[in-house]
């Protein structure tokens, strides 16, 4: 007798699938790199200072990462308007119809945090958004999803807006 799997087996065993030959599009992603004059390890940047009105300093930490010996630690001392948006300076290329892993592991006090995927330039369209509610424990951020665009300069951003304390470790962005 045949038998015929169930969607939901079929599609988990096409993101197992998807997962085993995904090549890792950040570099550094696990902040154990060195961390230049800015606070930032090489290959990453901050997105903020140009456009929103805010006090932000990035440093790198070795008190409490979630992996290794280091995680990037984000301090938002003022933010009267825009967002905290920290980027890899390359962008994260997208192909239509590939499915793509995002997962990070945060903790802080600044309330809900987003990793997105975007258009750059204007008009800047999200093309994928999740997030968490941080708290003092470390929390794992980890969603799949299919593209519907072919962009090869989408950026990817992590991103808050409020003032706080956010540590940062173990960024994956795989596709």
């Amino acid at each position: 007798m045949l038998r015929i799997a169930s969607p939901l087996l079929c599609a988990a065993l096409t993101i197992l699938a998807t997962a085993a030959r995904a090549e890792q599009l950040l570099i550094d992603e696990d902040f154990e790199g060195t961390f230049t004059d800015s606070g930032l390890p090489a290959g990453w940047g901050d997105n903020s200072r140009t456009w929103a009105d805010l006090d932000v300093e990035y440093r790198g930490s070795s008190d409490d990462p979630h992996g290794g010996k280091a995680c990037q630690q984000i301090i938002c001392g003022r933010l009267d308007s825009g967002a905290v948006q920290l980027i890899p300076v390359a962008p994260t290329p997208l192909k239509r119809g590939r499915i793509y892993r995002v997962r990070a592991w945060l903790k802080g006090d600044v309330g809900p945090v987003a990793l997105q995927s975007r258009q750059t330039p204007s008009p800047y369209r999200v093309y994928v958004e999740d997030g968490i509610e941080v708290g003092p424990k470390w929390r794992q951020l980890d969603y799949f999803w299919t593209s519907t665009v072919d962009d090869p300069g989408a950026r990817f951003m992590l991103r808050f807006t409020s003032e706080g304390n956010l540590w940062v470790d173990d960024i994956v962005v795989e596709g």
